[in-house]
Protein backbone atom coordinates (compact mmCIF):
# COMPACT_ATOMS: atom_id res chain seq x y z
CA UNK A 1 0.00 0.00 0.00
CA UNK A 2 3.07 2.22 -0.27
CA UNK A 3 2.62 4.99 -2.81
CA UNK A 4 0.42 7.92 -3.75
CA UNK A 5 -2.52 8.45 -1.48
CA UNK A 6 -0.82 6.97 1.59
CA UNK A 7 1.54 8.23 4.29
CA UNK A 8 4.17 6.19 6.11
CA UNK A 9 4.20 6.32 9.91
CA UNK A 10 6.05 4.47 12.63
CA UNK A 11 3.83 2.72 15.16
CA UNK A 12 5.34 0.67 17.97
CA UNK A 13 8.58 0.48 16.00
CA UNK A 14 6.86 -0.82 12.86
CA UNK A 15 6.59 1.16 9.63
CA UNK A 16 2.93 1.31 8.62
CA UNK A 17 1.04 3.01 5.84
CA UNK A 18 -2.13 4.98 6.38
CA UNK A 19 -4.35 5.32 3.32
CA UNK A 20 -5.50 8.92 3.41
CA UNK A 21 -8.84 8.05 1.81
CA UNK A 22 -9.92 5.86 4.75
CA UNK A 23 -7.73 7.14 7.58
CA UNK A 24 -7.25 3.57 8.80
CA UNK A 25 -3.96 2.10 9.96
CA UNK A 26 -2.73 -0.76 7.75
CA UNK A 27 0.15 -3.10 8.37
CA UNK A 28 -0.30 -2.93 12.15
CA UNK A 29 -1.37 -6.09 13.94
CA UNK A 30 -4.79 -5.52 15.57
CA UNK A 31 -3.33 -6.56 18.93
CA UNK A 32 -1.29 -3.32 18.89
CA UNK A 33 -4.55 -1.41 19.40
CA UNK A 34 -6.24 -3.93 21.67
CA UNK A 35 -9.99 -3.43 21.86
CA UNK A 36 -9.74 -0.15 19.94
CA UNK A 37 -8.90 -2.11 16.76
CA UNK A 38 -12.55 -2.83 16.10
CA UNK A 39 -14.37 -0.48 18.48
CA UNK A 40 -16.98 1.75 16.88
CA UNK A 41 -15.96 4.62 19.20
CA UNK A 42 -12.29 4.73 18.07
CA UNK A 43 -11.44 7.26 15.35
CA UNK A 44 -7.97 7.86 13.80
CA UNK A 45 -6.71 11.44 14.18
CA UNK A 46 -3.70 13.08 12.53
CA UNK A 47 -1.93 16.01 14.22
CA UNK A 48 -0.60 19.03 12.35
CA UNK A 49 2.88 17.44 12.53
CA UNK A 50 1.67 14.16 11.02
CA UNK A 51 1.48 12.06 14.19
CA UNK A 52 -1.40 9.58 14.33
CA UNK A 53 -3.56 8.83 17.36
CA UNK A 54 -6.79 7.03 18.13
CA UNK A 55 -9.48 9.28 19.59
CA UNK A 56 -12.08 7.72 21.86
CA UNK A 57 -15.30 9.47 20.91
CA UNK A 58 -16.87 8.49 24.24
CA UNK A 59 -14.50 10.97 25.91
CA UNK A 60 -16.64 13.83 24.59
CA UNK A 61 -19.63 12.82 26.69
CA UNK A 62 -18.18 10.71 29.53
CA UNK A 63 -15.13 11.80 31.57
CA UNK A 64 -14.35 8.17 32.50
CA UNK A 65 -12.89 7.65 29.04
CA UNK A 66 -9.54 9.21 28.09
CA UNK A 67 -9.53 11.24 24.89
CA UNK A 68 -6.43 9.43 23.59
CA UNK A 69 -6.18 6.09 25.42
CA UNK A 70 -2.81 4.43 25.96
CA UNK A 71 -2.60 1.50 23.57
CA UNK A 72 -3.18 -1.38 23.62
CA UNK A 73 -6.48 -1.10 25.49
CA UNK A 74 -7.13 -4.49 27.10
CA UNK A 75 -10.28 -3.65 29.13
CA UNK A 76 -12.89 -0.98 28.49
CA UNK A 77 -16.45 -0.64 29.75
CA UNK A 78 -17.36 1.41 26.66
CA UNK A 79 -16.12 -1.13 24.14
CA UNK A 80 -18.62 -1.76 21.37
CA UNK A 81 -17.49 -3.69 18.28
CA UNK A 82 -18.06 -2.18 14.86
CA UNK A 83 -21.04 -3.72 13.09
CA UNK A 84 -20.09 -6.47 10.66
CA UNK A 85 -20.19 -5.31 7.05
CA UNK A 86 -23.29 -6.47 5.22
CA UNK A 87 -22.81 -8.70 2.22
CA UNK A 88 -24.53 -7.72 -0.97
CA UNK A 89 -25.76 -10.48 -3.21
Amino acid sequence: MDGPGSKAHTFYGERVFVPMSTGEFTGVPPMAFGLCADCQHARPIESAKGSRFLLCQLSGSDPRFPKYPRLPVLRCSGYSPKPAPTRRS
